[in-house]
């Protein structure tokens, strides 16, 4: 179990370090600039990416999948605020 956790984190780490940049400049266009409102999305999204890993089986949509978690956050945040 703690070889699997090793690997899923890898993963997790690997696709942080992928995918983190278009997270963050996407909330960073929703939040007009504001890096420490886009990176508490950001961080948002990847806490949830991690928590769904193990169950998205193709990692090759993980991309749009991202896109689509970071807009609904930022537009509920907007709402919200």
């Amino acid at each position: 179990a703690s070889e699997a956790a090793a690997s899923l984190a890898e993963r997790a780490d690997a696709l942080y370090r992928e995918h983190q940049r278009m997270v963050f400049h996407l909330a960073l266009r929703y939040g007009l600039g504001d890096e420490a409102w886009a990176e508490d999305v950001a961080q948002d999204v990847f806490v949830t990416m991690l928590d769904e890993l193990p169950r998205l089986d193709d990692h090759d949509q993980l991309a749009p999948w991202l896109y689509r978690v970071t807009t609904r956050r930022c537009l509920r945040r907007l709402q919200r605020d």
